[in-house]
C-alpha cells in the first residue's frame, strides 16, 4: 500500500523540496513577529522562495545534463 507513495514522492521530490522551503521561510517570518528585535518581512519570504527556486532550477539543469551525458556514453 505504501510503496506507491515512495514512487510518487520520488517523482515529485524537487517540487516537495521547493514547497517545504517556502513554507519554512513563511513560518520563520511568522515566528519573527514574536521575537524581540526582529520583524517579519514579506521580501524575506520572496528571497527564500527565490533561493529555493534557483537551487531547484540548477539541480534540474545539471541532472538533465548528467543524464544526457550518460545516455551519449552508453550509445
Amino acid at each position: 500500500m505504501h510503496q506507491g507513495y515512495v514512487s510518487l514522492l520520488r517523482a515529485h521530490a524537487l517540487l516537495g523540496a521547493l514547497i517545504f522551503a517556502v513554507v519554512y521561510g513563511m513560518l520563520d517570518e511568522y515566528h519573527q513577529q514574536f521575537t524581540p528585535g526582529r520583524t517579519p518581512d514579506f521580501y524575506d519570504v520572496v528571497a527564500d522562495a527565490g533561493g529555493a527556486l534557483l537551487y531547484v532550477g540548477i539541480f534540474w539543469l545539471t541532472r538533465g545534463a548528467k543524464e544526457k551525458e550518460e545516455s551519449s556514453q552508453a550509445g
